[in-house]
């Protein structure tokens, strides 16, 4: 669906409601008059599969657990919010249906965690796992982790450090650790820092390098492509740095499935996954390695039931692409989870 005659250049925004669905009424009319409307909502919990909301809250750590109400214990899956942070109870929601327990688990953005995603510690994660293991729903010994975006960062990152799960999943990741995402970016006081921490100091990461064309652009909310900033910023990279800012993708002990799509304009996740793929093949990694370009797919053709009309911008992609893209990723996705947990 397309609006018409619309008076802004920028993609068109959807209210949704991430625990109840979407709704979205449509209407008609001919031209007579006469009128025909309707009101369709889209749901992420399977109809009549009842699920288990587990809500967590302690020792600094937020989230809620979703499982099945029937049967258990279950294999378990660690979801990562991208760079918009919060929670993402819709994709827990679709998961457990799927059979499976998930953990939407906030990293920023959330009550009283960071409000930006700036040297985020990896510790959170660990101790999040730590208590999901404990959960009596949960099979201790079947965790994967899944995240989109950053969020795909952070899965292969936590991978590389902590030996916590069975199957990895990074929808549209980046190969390095970059340059925190801070409001204060434009401000001429403003200093780099990390997106990541551990053990207090922030992890080596790349620097985001923008002409100011770009930063003017972006300040207006009309850079539709950050693809020529990312490889500007990678190829002026210190070589030492570049190397040091490498996820080591190497130490993860677990499967592998990555997913992108080759017109993703948020950055070139696609040519990121080839490069992660490049490097395990050389060690002749000895897990399973899966990696799926979707062709003319965006940043966010990894994920079914969204809308893709009117999404454009920085996303790339194109509805029917991403549409198509996101129902293989989905299903490639929970093939790939049962495979290795169950």
């Amino acid at each position: 669906m397309k609006p018409l005659n619309a008076k802004v250049d920028r993609p068109i925004s959807f209210r949704d409601d991430e625990v109840n669905g979407w709704t979205v009424d449509f209407s008609a009319a001919t031209a007579s008059g006469k009128t025909a409307s309707v009101r369709l909502r889209r749901v992420y919990q399977m109809p009549g599969q009842a699920l288990v909301r587990v809500p967590l809250e302690e020792e600094g750590m937020y989230g809620f657990l979703y499982y099945p109400a029937e049967g258990g214990p279950f294999p378990a899956v660690l979801i990562l919010a991208g760079s918009n942070g919060g929670v993402y109870e819709w994709l827990a929601q679709a998961f457990a249906s799927s059979g499976f327990a998930a953990l939407t688990l906030p990293y920023f953005n959330y009550r009283d965690l960071p409000q930006e995603l700036v040297e985020i510690p990896l510790e959170y994660f660990h101790r999040a796992v730590a208590w999901l293991k404990k959960q009596p729903a949960v099979k201790a010994d079947r965790i994967a982790v899944a995240g989109g975006s950053k969020g795909g960062e952070l899965a292969l990152l936590i991978a590389s450090l902590f030996n916590d799960f069975q199957a990895v999943v990074a929808w549209t990741p980046g190969a390095h650790a970059w340059e925190g995402l801070s409001q204060k970016f434009f401000s001429p006081d403003y200093v780099s820092v990390s997106s990541w921490a551990l053990n207090g100091r922030g992890l080596p990461f790349i620097k985001f390098v923008y002409t100011q064309e770009e930063r003017e652009l972006e300040q207006k909310g009309a850079l539709n492509s950050f693809i020529a900033a990312h490889h500007r910023s990678l190829a002026q990279a210190d070589p030492a740095l570049l190397e040091k800012a490498a996820i080591p993708v190497e130490k993860i002990k677990a499967p592998i499935l990555l997913i992108s799509g080759t017109d993703d304009q948020t950055w070139p996740a696609s040519e990121f996954c080839r490069e992660i793929v490049a490097k395990l093949q050389k060690i002749n990694f000895p897990f399973e390695l899966k990696a799926i370009s979707h062709e003319g797919g965006g940043h966010m053709s990894f994920l079914p039931f969204l809308i893709t009309a009117n999404r454009g911008g920085i996303n790339g992609g194109n509805p029917q692409a991403d549409a198509k893209a996101g129902f293989i990723s989905w299903r490639e996705t929970i093939a790939f989870l049962r495979r290795h947990l169950d």
